[in-house]
């Protein structure tokens, strides 16, 4: 990681040259063995375009178990903000997770491994409600450092 500190990006975008580190902080904790590694997100730009950028806390990534939820986690990173909540339909959760078309049996089976999903993000402290069939309200929890 302290290699990559040292790391320097030079991109050219519209004729315009900017500088900068590959990381934009780092830092580790010897008693926790905790490391925070954030990329500069000024890389983000000259790659993508935009000033866009995803946070996922990694320590809720390690506790989760299934690769529905890790799935329904990573777009859920993207879709909501820390300490935000958004409302959403249930089928669209599914077609997040299972983007081809199925039988009515299937899809029924495909909402039942949503929720649970999302009853598995609930207990990392996402705020999961569903105020009417098949509509719900997801917040997402505030940063804790």
């Amino acid at each position: 990681v302290e290699r990559l500190w040292k790391v320097s990006v030079i991109a050219q975008v519209a004729g315009q040259r900017s500088g900068f580190r590959l990381l934009a902080n780092y830092s580790s904790d010897a008693l926790t063995d905790g490391l925070f590694v954030a990329l500069n997100p000024l890389l983000t730009s000259a790659i993508m375009g935009s000033g866009r950028h995803v946070r996922i806390d990694m320590t809720e990534v390690r506790r989760l178990s299934g690769g529905i939820t890790r799935l329904l986690h990573q777009r859920l990173c993207a879709w909501v903000d820390v300490g935000q909540s958004r409302t959403v339909q249930l089928d669209t959760l599914v077609a997040y997770v299972f983007p081809e078309e199925a039988s009515m049996a299937t899809h029924r089976k495909r909402q039942s491994r949503v929720r649970k999903a999302l009853n598995e993000l609930a207990e990392l402290g996402w705020s999961i409600s569903e105020h009417a069939k098949g509509r719900f309200t997801i917040g997402r929890p505030a940063l804790s450092r």
